[in-house]
């Protein structure tokens, strides 16, 4: 990969942002029109959440939503990536987006706030990158970080190893913990971003508890390298954000507006291209359950069915297979990355792993009512659905919890690391295929490959990455 030293495209990113109606989260700007726009702290902040918004919820969230049976492809490629056929081109624009885009903006806006003493925007600033970073590496494991961004001082950057940025991202956090807990001085004005942080309005509380959120998150994704130590190093990353007031309210989530293009990436996909439709197994295993979510998540077919396609099933008919639903694709749902759901599934796992089955089937229940409870749906159904999955200490397994979050993550690339790690729940491999062809990667950006000598040439998508060994 060769880096580019792209100033202007944090800018760019964001006065699109701004003059396509999100006005509401920048509103507070006054510019000269005569003097160029800084690219001060202010200004990168919300074009770097922009950039991270699509890290999370763009075409990488597509494919693996199809590993996962969450979605399954309809049309053009995305048939193909039912087979699990993934080219370096189909994912260019999500290398291009984290590091141009995302991490760019970010180590902009980190050393600014680190010379100009603003430790809050330093703060988020740390906990954004290491969310980057935990996306890119679960996705493709080896990346460039300690060489990439360095322009023409490393034109051709070395890549680091999963196991070295998973250091990172732990240190990154310990770091922006430190900062978001100091006193900022009061002889600097503009120490707090408030609106200009499209996710949590400057809320230093919440930026903590989706912290320590992150923190049990990549603690817990280390089950298999070391089951007892990451269990320890999860619970105690949960306390703290529990002893913080972690909440539904506290979720980190990537906020959109209603124009075209600061769309709900779901919602403006399904309008655009129409390439994706519900996944069968999904589908199936949410009427099975008698789930009452399956509404929020489906949006009815022609003939006012909910039905999902599964691969082998035939030529699936595009006006026959349901659509991804408004509760995740209407034009300006939020959609969570970081959230108290989540926080709860961790904490259910890593109690079972440590041995602690009270806390374990508590924390269990409370994550699946955050989920139930986060849509609209009928109160009896609700209560029947809860009453039949809810588990004591006596009953819960370890497959009760990746059931519930496979169902409450729907399309989140969070699902996909969980399986690997699991291999819950037990999906129906489609045409000829079995779980040894099920994609353990996503292969190396066709545009990486023709640039960076030093990126290995993964074309395929079995390699394992370092914590799924």
């Amino acid at each position: 990969m060769k880096t580019r030293f792209l100033l202007h495209t944090g800018l760019l990113a964001l006065i699109i942002w701004t003059l396509a109606g999100c006005r509401q989260f920048v509103e507070d700007y006054e510019v000269s029109p005569n003097a160029p726009l800084e690219a001060t702290p202010a200004l990168l902040l919300p074009s770097a959440q922009v950039y991270v918004f699509n890290v999370y919820n763009n075409n990488a969230s597509r494919i693996v939503s199809i590993f996962m049976q969450h979605s399954a492809g309809l049309d053009r490629q995305y048939l193909g990536h039912n087979r699990y056929i993934i080219l370096g081109s189909d994912i260019d624009s999500d290398w291009s987006n984290a590091y141009e885009g995302a991490l760019m903006d970010l180590k902009l806006l980190i050393e600014k706030a680190d010379a100009q003493r603003r430790p809050i925007y330093g703060g988020i600033g740390r906990i954004l990158r290491a969310m980057t970073l935990g996306i890119l590496t679960d996705c493709f494991g080896d990346i460039p970080y300690t060489d990439a961004l360095r322009g023409r001082e490393a034109p051709s950057p070395r890549y680091d190893s999963q196991e070295s940025i998973y250091r990172t991202i732990q240190s990154e956090l310990d770091r922006a913990i430190e900062l978001l807990k100091s006193t900022p001085d009061p002889s600097i004005q503009g120490q707090n971003p408030g609106k200009q942080d499209l996710i949590h309005g400057g809320d230093v509380n919440k930026w903590l508890i989706t912290a320590w959120t992150l923190k049990a998150r990549y603690a817990n994704h280390l089950s298999k390298i070391d089951p007892a130590g990451s269990a320890q190093q999860a619970l105690a990353a949960v306390d703290e954000a529990l002893a913080l007031g972690a909440s539904p309210a506290s979720d980190a989530k990537a906020r959109y507006g209603v124009d075209l293009t600061s769309r709900n990436p779901w919602a403006l996909f399904v309008i655009q291209r129409g390439d994706l439709g519900m996944g069968g197994f999904l589908v199936d295993t949410m009427w099975n359950s008698v789930d009452p979510r399956i509404f929020a998540y489906a949006f009815p077919n022609a003939a006012g069915e909910i039905k999902g396609y599964f691969p082998g099933e035939g030529v699936p008919s595009i006006d026959s297979i349901s659509t991804i639903g408004l509760g995740l694709a209407d034009d300006n749902s939020p959609l969570p990355m970081v959230s108290f759901m989540e926080l709860k599934f961790i904490e259910a796992e890593a109690s079972l792993r440590a041995g602690q089955p009270e806390r374990a089937a508590a924390a269990y229940n409370a994550a699946m009512e955050a989920s139930i409870n986060s849509f609209e749906a009928d109160p009896t159904e609700v209560a029947d659905y809860l009453d039949a999955y809810r588990r004591t200490a006596e009953d819960l397994e370890l497959r009760d919890v990746m059931f519930q979050k496979y169902i409450a993550l729907f399309t989140q690339i969070e699902i996909w690391t969980d399986w690997r790690r699991t291999g819950l729940p037990q999906l129906r491999y489609p045409f000829n295929l079995t779980e040894r062809d099920f994609p353990r990667s996503l292969p190396t950006p066709q545009a990486e490959v023709q640039r960076n000598p030093n990126a290995p040439n993964n074309r395929g998508v079995s390699n394992r990455v370092w914590w799924d060994r």
